[in-house]
């Protein structure tokens, strides 16, 4: 287990994102921005747009190239995350119409 400022990545590929006062003050003036920087550095990207997840939220694609798993991130995890709660994401191996979408979008 690994564990850098507001990350903690397990041995499985799982996350888990806990954003501090710091973080949740620099997004709230870009939310997604910052949560990309901090994905980046694990070898995460978002891929593609925001899609319907739900009926009431939207959900983009995370995929990590180092370990090759796709991560979905939701709306709601990102409010989660303005509160200062923990998320976890887990780690899915893609199957071939996720390394499709993966493809199309890089």
């Amino acid at each position: 287990m690994r564990s850098e400022y507001c990350i903690v990545e397990f041995n499985n590929g799982n996350l888990d994102i806990k954003y501090d006062d710091e973080t949740i003050t620099s997004a709230l003036l870009d939310r997604w921005g910052v949560l990309a920087d901090i994905l980046w550095n694990l070898d995460c990207e978002f891929v593609g747009e925001p899609q319907s997840f739900g009926n009431f939220d939207v959900a983009i694609m995370i995929y990590n190239s180092h370990l090759d798993r796709i991560y979905t991130f939701s709306g709601s995890d990102m409010e989660d995350l303005l509160k200062g709660k923990s998320v976890r994401l887990l780690a899915v191996v893609p199957d071939e119409e996720a390394r499709q979408y993966i493809a199309e979008h890089e």
